[in-house]
C-alpha cells in the first residue's frame, strides 16, 4: 500500500474515533424550531452542508470570473 492509501485509512480512523466519542444528544435552535439529534449525525450533516455551500460558491464565483475574463479578452 502506498502513502496515499495509508493517509486515507488514518484519516478515516480518526474521523470514526471523533464520531464515536461524540454521541451525546444536542439541540440546535433554528429560528422558531428546536432540532434535537445525536452529534454522530450532526457532524456529517454539517460537513455535507459546508461542502454543498462551498461547491455552490465556487461554481458561482468561477462562472463570474470566466465571464469577466471573456469580456476583457474580447475587447483586446
Amino acid at each position: 500500500m502506498n502513502a496515499r492509501t495509508w493517509t486515507i485509512i488514518i484519516l478515516l480512523f480518526l474521523c470514526a474515533v471523533v464520531l464515536l466519542q461524540n454521541m451525546e444528544v444536542v439541540t440546535f435552535k433554528v429560528f422558531f424550531w428546536d432540532i434535537t439529534m445525536s452529534r454522530i449525525i450532526a457532524f456529517p450533516l454539517l460537513v455535507l452542508m459546508g461542502m454543498i455551500i462551498g461547491f455552490t460558491v465556487a461554481k458561482l464565483t468561477g462562472r463570474a470570473h470566466r465571464e469577466k475574463k471573456k469580456k476583457t479578452s474580447n475587447t483586446n
